[in-house]
Parts: structure tokens; sequence; C-alpha cells
């Protein structure tokens, strides 16, 4: 299974911790992905900052409010929007996605992978490598592999195996239907576009991130559990102006091209039930 650990280029220690930690697993094909610095577009490779641009440009052509938008979830939205380009562009069925501030892995991490390597992509749109809120009408689709009556529960979006179909859904969302709205997190965001497909969970948790909300938010570049997306003063609007230059170098006709079909039948994916 193709699998992708985002990680910002000023984050070595978490690219180090990464190398040293992550498990190697045979069925895996590990590539690790230079994420998009939100706060830092210089850090960004060209390619990178122009898919922003173009995610910001949708945002501003589909009335979609930008204001309360912090830097790393822009940053964030924009990695994972490169990753499912990456997967549709590749023609890949399925891969597993994790971020860098994982720090550890479950003893049957290798098991339960194998489970979900298995399980057809027809049967399912994501699959989180954990399991949060309340678990109603569950079914067990392997061992270790349940649906239940999904209900908007913000999940997170640390360790998650997505489709190929469900990556361009994704991104054919974004272009042609998240309109008139404000921009939100993307943990809240696939809460609320894939509450009507097929999401599983694993009844273990997989993968474990930073222990607490306190030290996620401290600002130390050298503490694999420091983040940029929890700080709660950096947003979009406190520097426009950033943004607006990189709008007006890009914006009359951003040179990405995002693979998908207008006319797509939402349909065609999974449905819970």
């Amino acid at each position: 299974m193709k699998t992708f650990i985002i990680n910002l280029e000023r984050r070595q220690d978490r690219k180090k911790h990464i190398k040293n930690f992550y498990p190697k697993i045979p069925i895996l094909d590990t590539e690790i992905i230079k994420a998009c610095d939100g706060k830092v577009p210089n850090n960004n490779t060209p390619e990178m900052n122009i898919l922003c641009v173009w995610l910001l440009h949708t945002f501003k052509r589909n009335k979609v409010n930008i204001y309360h938008f912090k830097f790393g979830e822009i940053g964030c939205f924009t990695s994972h929007l490169s990753i499912w380009k990456k997967i549709i562009d590749e023609d890949i069925d399925k891969a597993l996605i994790l971020e860098d501030d994982i720090t550890n892995f479950h003893d049957d991490y290798e098991k339960v992978l194998n489970e979900i390597n298995d399980i057809n992509v027809s049967k399912y749109n994501i699959i989180y490598l954990y399991n949060y809120g309340p678990n109603e009408d569950v079914k067990h689709i392997s061992e270790h592999i349940i649906s239940k009556n999904y209900q908007d529960h913000v999940q997170g979006t640390y360790g998650y195996v997505i489709t190929k179909d469900t990556a361009r859904f994704l991104c054919n969302y974004i272009k042609y239907h998240y309109k008139n709205t404000k921009a939100i997190g993307l943990d809240h965001w696939f809460g609320r576009i894939l509450k009507e497909r097929t999401i599983l969970f694993s009844t273990i948790k997989l993968v474990h991130t930073p222990p607490s909300y306190r030290e996620r938010v401290k600002r130390d570049d050298n503490n694999i559990y420091s983040t940029d997306i929890q700080i709660d003063e950096d947003f979009l609007w406190n520097k426009e102006s950033l943004y607006q230059s990189m709008m007006n170098k890009f914006v009359e006709k951003p040179k990405v091209h995002v693979n998908i079909k207008p006319s797509m039948d939402f349909n065609n994916l999974p449905r819970k039930g």
C-alpha cells in the first residue's frame, strides 16, 4: 500500500523521528511528502505554493470566507490536497496518509494494516486508524475494522486510508460545490463532507499523537509535540498582504491541473448503510 507521510521542511526533528521510529512494514511503500508551510511560503516548492494559491483562489471565487482560517490550517489543507491530487494523477487505488506528529504505534499496527489492505476499495471511502465518538450500529468488516453510525464527529487527519475515487470526489467538491460558507479545518471539513459516505474505523487506536492540547500548542520547533495549527492568533487575515501578493502572482490563472471530472456522479461512491 502506498503511504505518504507529511512533513514540514523546517521540522527536521520530526523528519528524523519519522526515519528512526516509524515502523518498516513490508506491505507499505513509504514516501515523505514536503508539506505546505502555511506560515512561511518561502519554504515551499513553487508547485506547492501554486496549489495553495489555487485553493485560496477557489475559496475566493466560491465565496468561502477565510477570515478565521489559520496559517496552519491552510498549510494542512493544501498538503493533504496535494496528496489527493498525486493519488489521482498516479492512478493509486488507495493510500495511507500519515502526519509527522505521530508519537507511537500500536503493537498490532502491521496486523491491522494487512486487514485494511485486504478490504476492497469499493467498500469504503476512508478508513481511520482510530475511532473517536460513540459506537452505534456497529458492523464488523474484519476483525479490527468496523463501520458505525457516523454523525459528523471530528476524527482528526493524522492517520487514514483513502481511495482514489474519494480523493477525486474531495477535489471535485472543493472546486465545484464548496460554496457560500466559511473555511474550516480539514478535520472538521471531513466530518461534514463525508458524513453520508462509507467511513470505516480501526477498533484499535493504531497511531498516537501528542498527549495533550497543552503540549501541542507550545511554540518550540525542537519539540515534536509542538505544532503550528493550534496557535490561536495565526489567522490568515493578520498577514493578508503576504497571501495577497501570492494571489496577485498566480490568481489570473493558477497553473495547476486538478484532475477531476466536473460531471462526476457522486452517487458512484460508497454510501453508508
